[in-house]
C-alpha cells in the first residue's frame, strides 16, 4: 500500500553525519511520535526500543533534534526527548533531556550555545509554540505539538574552555561608564563573528563568577529586550541603560542581533 503525505505535512530529509556543521540550520527539527503504554512515564530507552523497527526515523534524526511523544506531552517539556551521539555504538540514540538546573528540563550540558548551536536554535515558547523549531509529523499525521520550555526561551550552556571564561579577571571585562553605574560585559568572537555578553545587574566580582559557574543561561536579544522595555513605562532605567549599551554596540562594531543580556539558571 503507497503512503500519501498530506502536503501541509512538514518533512525534514536529513542525513546521519556525527560531525555535521549545523550552522546552515536556522532552527531546531522536533519529530512528532504517538507512543501510548498506558504508563504515565517513558524513559528515553524505552522510547527508542519502540522506535527501533521505524526505519525512516533513524534516517533523519540528526545530533540536537528533539523528539516529542504527544501521548505524554502538554504541559511543559513532559514528553520531550533530545538526540545525542551514542558514541561507544557510533551511531545516534535517544536520550531524556538535563534536568539539573531545571526539573522539567532542558538540552544536553554539552550543547553549548555559538560553539555547537545558534542561540535559539531550541527555542519554543507557550505562546510561540514553533519558534525557532521545524516540526516534523511524518511520524504522528494526527498529532498535536504541545510541549514548550519552562523558562520560555530554552537555557544553554556556554563553552567556557574555548572562549578562554575560566581565566577571566577583572582588566578582561569590558565596562560600560554611565551617569550613576557602570555595566560590565565580554566579547566573545567565533567563527570571525563576535558577541556581545552582559548582565545589567551585576558588580565586576559577581559578574565574574556569574561566568565562570558552571551552568545554564537564558539569552535574552538585547534589542528584543529593547523593544519589551518601550512598551513598559515603568521601567524606564532600563531602556535608558540598553540604550547606552547600544551606543557603545555602535562605537565596537557590534551587531546589534548578536548582543545577549545573561539571566543565570
Amino acid at each position: 500500500m503507497m503512503t500519501t503525505v498530506p502536503k501541509n505535512f512538514i518533512y525534514h530529509e536529513a542525513t546521519i553525519k556525527k560531525s555535521a556543521d549545523r550552522d546552515q540550520y536556522s532552527g531546531c527539527v522536533l519529530h512528532l511520535v504517538d507512543i501510548e503504554t498506558g504508563e504515565y512515564y517513558l524513559s528515553a530507552e524505552e522510547l527508542q526500543q519502540y522506535l527501533m523497527k521505524t526505519k525512516k526515523f533513524w534516517d533523519v534524526i540528526r545530533v540536537g533534534d528533539l523528539v516529542e511523544n504527544v501521548a505524554h506531552s502538554g504541559y511543559r517539556s513532559e514528553g520531550l526527548y533530545i538526540i545525542d551521539e551514542d558514541v561507544d555504538n557510533d551511531c545516534l540514540k535517544i536520550v531524556d533531556l538535563h534536568t539539573d538546573y531545571d526539573d522539567y528540563g532542558t538540552i544536553l550540558p554539552h550543547f553549548y550555545a555559538i560553539t555547537r548551536f545558534p542561540i535559539g536554535y531550541f527555542d519554543m515558547d507557550y505562546s510561540n509554540r514553533e519558534h525557532n523549531v521545524i516540526v516534523n509529523n511524518y511520524f504522528c499525521a494526527t498529532g498535536k505539538h504541545g510541549a514548550y520550555w519552562h523558562s520560555g526561551s530554552c537555557l544553554m550552556p556556554l563553552d567556557k574552555e574555548t572562549f578562554g571564561i575560566d581565566q577571566l579577571t577583572d582588566e578582561d571585562l569590558l565596562t560600560i561608564d554611565l551617569d550613576h553605574r557602570q555595566i560590565y560585559g565580554i566579547i566573545v568572537e567565533y567563527r570571525n563573528v563576535r558577541y556581545f555578553l552582559t548582565s545589567i545587574y551585576k558588580t565586576t566580582n559577581e559578574f565574574l563568577t556569574y561566568l565562570k559557574e558552571e551552568g545554564f543561561y537564558q539569552f535574552n536579544n538585547l534589542i528584543d529586550s529593547y523593544h519589551g522595555f518601550l512598551s513598559d513605562d515603568s521601567d524606564r532605567e532600563k531602556r535608558y541603560v540598553l540604550c547606552d549599551i547600544i551606543e557603545f554596540l555602535r562605537e565596537n562594531k557590534i551587531e546589534f542581533n548578536n548582543a545577549y543580556l545573561l539571566d543565570y539558571y
